[in-house]
């Protein structure tokens, strides 16, 4: 997602550079744009490994001997 920002960011400062458009939200706007579609691309991919980490501590954790905490 920062990615996607950073290079929109620049083509937008070199769009600006070469048309001399010195608007504010011509570089803010597609920022946010971009991001937002990083967002939602990414966001499944990321909620599937975070859920297997989740399974993989939760079995690891399961499988604790409790007389081996104790000691």
């Amino acid at each position: 997602m920062l990615m996607a920002a950073i290079v929109t960011g620049i083509a937008v400062s070199i769009f600006q550079a070469v048309t001399k458009i010195q608007e504010q939200t011509l570089s803010f706007v597609p920022k946010i744009v971009a991001t937002f579609a990083a967002l939602v691309m990414y966001v499944p991919q990321v909620k599937l490994e975070t859920t297997e980490f989740l399974l993989q501590i939760l079995d690891l954790i399961s499988r604790m001997q409790v007389d081996a905490v104790l000691k």
